[in-house]
């Protein structure tokens, strides 16, 4: 699969690249005020169809290229087969085969998975980091182990005084180690920290995980809304961009003054 895969299948900039582009979230195209105001239904909309955008890109590649492979590659099971046409019905044939190459079926299947969790990290922080682009959020990246963290403005406020600056940590899905990631951004001491997800499947018990490490949960504002609607520490992303984030700006335009 990685073969078939190595050279035809774009990488994730590609891919958020061209999905952004095809929802008219461009540079001179999107106006930052709208892009703010629409946060969250930007992301969504970029989240739901960078998947589609990849998928048109799998489809030839494993349907065609990679099963192709796999087919000849079992010759004499096709052979053997097409001599069963004599005595047995097609319906019985595939079954058979579909029964003996099971395994090596779900090798392949698992592959794919594998490889759309891999990316879905680097796809959920390239979308987040395309918006804030386009929204003239300024931020620094810094990748984590099992995260990317945005400083916003940037590390050298974060730096200097902490109260000042705001961290958003992406994890695309909370369901592998937030616990850890919990516990390692506790260990920011910073009074300003968001893990922001994709993940629609959120427990109490991972809010009350994060909250006790003094983590702001950033997540879906209908997710919010359904399950969280009174909860202070989980913060939808239009609240967060139009409500919380424009309290932070005023306040670094005004160290940008008094430092000039």
């Amino acid at each position: 699969m990685k073969k078939a895969r190595t050279g035809r299948l774009p990488n994730s900039q590609q891919i958020v690249a061209e999905t952004f582009a095809q929802l008219g979230l461009m540079q001179g195209k999107a106006q930052p005020d709208q892009v703010r105001a629409d946060f969250n239904h930007n992301l969504r909309l970029a989240f739901d169809r960078t998947l589609k955008v990849l998928e048109s890109y799998e489809a030839p590649i494993y349907g065609k290229i990679a099963l192709g492979n796999f087919v000849k590659q079992r010759e004499n099971d096709v052979k053997r087969a097409e001599r069963q046409l004599k005595s047995k019905s097609l319906g019985q044939i595939v079954s058979n085969l579909l029964e003996k190459w099971y395994p090596s079926l779900l090798q392949i299947f698992l592959s794919v998975s594998q490889s759309r969790k891999t990316r879905g990290g680097k796809d959920f922080e390239l979308e987040l980091s395309g918006l804030f682009d386009l929204a003239e959020i300024p931020f620094e990246m810094q990748r984590s182990k099992d995260r990317v963290d945005f400083f916003l403005p940037s590390e050298a406020v974060f730096r200097t005084d902490r109260n000042k600056a705001l961290i958003v940590s992406a994890k695309r899905t909370l369901r592998e180690r937030w616990r850890e990631v919990a516990a390692e951004l506790y260990e920011i001491r910073s009074p300003n920290v968001y893990l922001a997800t994709a993940d629609d499947d959120i427990s109490d018990e991972k809010v009350k995980g994060l909250t006790d490490h003094n983590v702001y949960l950033l997540l879906w504002d209908e997710i919010k809304k359904q399950k969280f609607s009174t909860h202070p520490k989980v913060i939808g992303f239009s609240e967060f961009v139009n409500d919380r984030l424009p309290a932070f700006e005023a306040l670094w335009k005004r160290e940008i003054k008094s430092s000039t």
